[in-house]
């Protein structure tokens, strides 16, 4: 059993938001269905796809888990300040500073072992480089995908400082 699966974490894991499944399944229908994203990583949103395993995690940082709570204070708020940040670019319509920042965001979240984030990230980055110009607008226009990710950040986060027994 993978040790960042509910029955492995005991009485203190956290639910997946019933919400954000539905939020998931719903943006996932409607970006393949337009032709903008396969997200077939999105396909079941349980516990085990949204964050790696804490071994893994700690295996990343060297087993310094000092680092990794420290990296943990700041992790949602700058995620947080980069949605700010592409929220600008959708605004202006400009997909290569929204792919940049996409980028950046799966980077991140993918050291810190949110890798539902990670990979929502790095599929919208992947279409918006690769898409036409027209889905690429649609994107960009598409502020349901924005709130997604601040979901996904915030869940992500809560499940990592639960994971790593930080004070959320």
């Amino acid at each position: 059993m993978e040790s960042n699966s509910p029955s492995a974490l005991g009485e203190d894991y956290l639910d997946v938001p019933v919400g954000l499944v539905k939020s998931v399944a719903r943006l996932q229908g409607h970006l393949i269905s337009v032709g903008v994203a396969s997200l077939i990583s999105l396909r079941e949103v349980d516990y085990g796809s949204v964050v790696e395993s804490f071994e893994f995690i700690k295996f990343r940082f060297g087993g310094n888990l000092g680092l990794i709570k420290n990296v943990l204070n700041s992790f949602a708020a700058s995620q947080l300040n980069q949605l700010e940040r592409l929220s600008d670019f959708s605004k202006h319509r400009d997909p290569v500073g929204a792919a940049a920042v996409l980028h950046a965001m799966r980077g991140t979240c993918g050291t810190m072992g949110a890798q539902l984030l990670s990979t929502f990230a790095g599929e919208l980055e992947h279409r918006l480089i690769h898409d036409d110009e027209e889905s690429q607008l649609y994107m960009l226009a598409d502020e349901s995908l924005v709130d997604l990710l601040r979901e996904l950040i915030v869940f992500s986060d809560k499940i990592l400082k639960n994971m790593f027994d930080v004070s959320v």
